[in-house]
């Protein structure tokens, strides 16, 4: 399919900037050659290097074929590299619908890096896209936006400025003045350049400016303060002049947001203000009861869950279901709906109950993508202990699936009560 993609640019032009300006720095250091020769080529290559790392990172949208996988996509741009966004790595994601498409947004859980959002033609092909990345109707987890680079990244771009300045002087006076002029000059402002360049390289520890959670919007004032509204208390979002002001209820009425221009880590590009500002605007009106509803089909299987059954007793009867189904008397004798079996079982915001139950039965009835399309559920699956409750689940052997099963229940039962002691445990088990 294809759709639009604003998304972080590769780092790869920035990379051979630096590694020529490098390459023509060491030339006029040891090259046999005269000294104005040396200067200009110093000079230039700071010059070059300068303007080339300083200029803003101008994350647009950009034509890309989107092709689907189970638990991942691969964003094909034209003139220029491919990205892979897997299911496992999202830490959020959210939808909005405007004139021109649907909006996906899709947060990442690497460091600071900005969302990357999908301009999407048609409810199928965002349905594609969720399936292959395990989104349910209502998005899930937080979205956050930095509208303001770290003070790391700040740094570097200060320092690869120092350079251009220093170029720009060089051939500038190069004609006029003797090389031990420049010398002198790159004595004193390279190494302060130098000192930049390498804080710049850490990363910062920048804050969200705006974070879109599951209970509503947190904000990150011009002060420092952390305001939190939920969605259906939002009435309306503008952008002037490199702030965010929203519009809330007294005693605040407008608190506004920095939203500078983008760097390395941080700064919101024009096109990504206006995906923020329609996907506050689509949180708000779901908020309000004004957005698409979700068909609710678990009633059409209800004869499926476990009520208090022992776990080897209750996959027993899934098993019983599910030949029933793959036997020639076809569905209608039975009290499954075999649509509602797979809508849930591909269905990330479903109950892991009915999940488990409906890829139990399904695991009988025979259809030739019955694999294909369990492991595709599985792959965009997010939560580790989910994941290995439905592999459990379609096991043959009986005995050692509700072994296991049981468990895994144990385990999900001290998550929820001791997140802490439960991820310690995992992690000595997988030792």
């Amino acid at each position: 399919m294809r759709a639009r993609v604003c998304a972080p640019r590769p780092r790869t032009l920035s990379r051979a900037v630096a590694a020529t300006m490098i390459a023509m720095l060491l030339f006029a250091a040891f090259a046999p050659v005269s000294d104005m020769v040396r200067v200009v080529v110093a000079a230039a290559g700071m010059l070059a290097g300068g303007i080339a790392m300083t200029r803003r990172q101008g994350r647009a949208f950009r034509a890309a074929e989107v092709v689907c996988r189970p638990g991942e996509i691969e964003l094909r741009f034209e003139g220029g590299p491919p990205a892979v966004v897997k299911a496992r790595s999202l830490r959020g994601a959210t939808t909005a619908r405007t004139k021109q498409g649907i909006l996906l947004t899709l947060a990442t859980s690497v460091g600071t890096t900005p969302p990357i959002t999908l301009e999407l033609e048609s409810e199928e092909d965002v349905g594609e896209v969720r399936r292959a990345l395990g989104i349910g109707h209502g998005g899930f987890g937080t979205v956050s936006w930095y509208g303001k680079a770290s003070g790391n990244a700040r740094a570097g771009r200060n320092g690869w400025k120092i350079l251009a300045l220093l170029g720009a002087l060089g051939l500038a006076t190069a004609p006029l003045a003797s090389p031990v002029f420049f010398g002198i000059l790159a004595g004193i402002g390279l190494p302060l350049a130098l000192l930049l360049l390498v804080v710049g390289a850490i990363p910062g520890a920048a804050h969200p400016t705006v974070v879109m959670a599951p209970d509503g919007l947190r904000i990150r004032t011009f002060g420092g303060n952390l305001a939190f509204f939920p969605y259906a208390a939002i009435r309306g979002v503008t952008e002037q002049a490199g702030t965010l002001w929203f519009a809330v209820p007294p005693p605040h009425g407008a608190i506004g947001a920095p939203a500078t221009e983008p760097i390395a880590d941080g700064g919101l590009s024009q096109d990504e203000r206006k995906i923020l500002i329609a996907q506050i605007e689509a949180a708000s009106q779901r908020a309000l009861g004004r957005g698409p509803s979700k068909e609710d089909i678990r009633g059409r299987l209800e004869s499926l869950r476990r009520r208090g059954e022992p776990l080897v007793a209750w996959l027993s009867r899934l098993d019983t279901v599910g030949r029933a189904l793959a036997s020639s008397a076809g569905y209608r004798g039975l009290d499954v709906d075999h649509e509602a079996l797979w809508s849930v079982l591909e269905d990330p915001e479903a109950e892991v109950e009915l999940r488990v139950a409906a890829a139990r039965v399904l695991r009988h009835t025979g259809e030739a993508t019955i694999s294909a399309r369990v492991e595709a559920a599985l792959a965009a699956t997010h939560g580790e202990l989910e994941t290995r409750r439905l592999r459990v689940a379609i096991r043959d052997d009986l005995d050692s699936a509700g072994e296991d099963l049981a468990l895994l229940e144990a385990e999900l039962a001290l998550e929820e009560r001791h997140p802490a002691f439960a991820a310690a445990a995992r992690r000595q088990g997988h030792r």
